[in-house]
């Protein structure tokens, strides 16, 4: 018999297989899951323990809509879901540990350009005091001159090993954010309250002052009334604000 000759329709026709061997291939299927030459009561326990879990996949199509096949079974999946909890915990851990370097490499990177500005400063005053020193001819100020240069050439080592040093730390960052930081977001500590602080740096307007000392230094002056902080000296000028 053929298609053509047979009086069944033709889409039943063609779900029909051509031989037996789905059927043969079914029994050694069953025989994997139910073992062969049992004694009658252990075949009738067998066959019932793999009739149950045909029915509790069956049960799991139709409740979950998860069709359960040999890598797809409910142990199967539990186990999956745990390996995946494991993996997110290990990533999340390791992202963790990146952002917890980045932020450090931002910390060193802040207080080594503060650093670096204060050596600037500090350069500057002592490269004054020794123009100020040079003038005076006694043999202590001889001797106070070098030390002041021998204190500007460590300042100058210490900014030439910082500005490497820097370097490392833009380009380690610069990796952070291209492959383990890649797209995540950076927490910021947020600010411990939203107290503004006044810095009031007076300067003397005294030409006579001796430029060598620097400034003298005064105290801030606070303020009797907080919701009027300039008060009754709301003339005086404040040239910092922090």
């Amino acid at each position: 018999m053929n298609e053509n000759t047979s009086k069944m329709a033709a889409a039943d026709y063609r779900l029909v297989p051509d031989s037996t061997n789905y059927v043969e291939s079914a029994h050694a299927h069953l025989n994997a899951r139910t073992n062969i030459q049992l004694p009658l009561l252990s075949a009738i326990i067998s066959n019932k323990q793999s009739d149950d879990r045909d029915v509790d996949e069956v049960d799991q199509i139709e409740t979950g809509a998860v069709i359960a096949n040999d890598n797809n079974g409910l142990g199967q999946r539990e186990r999956a879901m745990a390996q995946r909890m494991r993996s997110k915990v290990k990533q999340r851990a390791l992202r963790e540990e990146n952002v917890g370097e980045y932020l450090a490499l931002e910390a060193e990177e802040a207080a080594g350009d503060r650093a670096w500005s204060a050596s600037l400063d500090r350069e500057k005053l002592l490269k004054e005091q020794i123009a100020s020193l040079r003038r005076s001819r006694a043999d202590s100020a001889k001797l106070r001159i070098k030390a002041l240069q021998k204190e500007v050439k460590a300042g100058s080592d210490a900014r030439r090993v910082w500005r490497a040093r820097k370097g490392v730390i833009k380009e380690k960052m610069k990796s952070l954010r291209a492959d383990e930081l890649h797209g995540v977001r950076i927490p910021r500590p947020a600010p411990s309250d939203g107290t503004i602080h006044l810095s009031f740096n007076f300067v003397s307007s005294d030409k006579d002052a001796d430029t060598d000392q620097g400034a003298e230094d005064v105290e801030p002056m606070v303020p009797s009334n907080p919701d009027d902080p300039l008060g009754e000296h709301s003339d005086l000028r404040y040239p910092s604000v922090r």
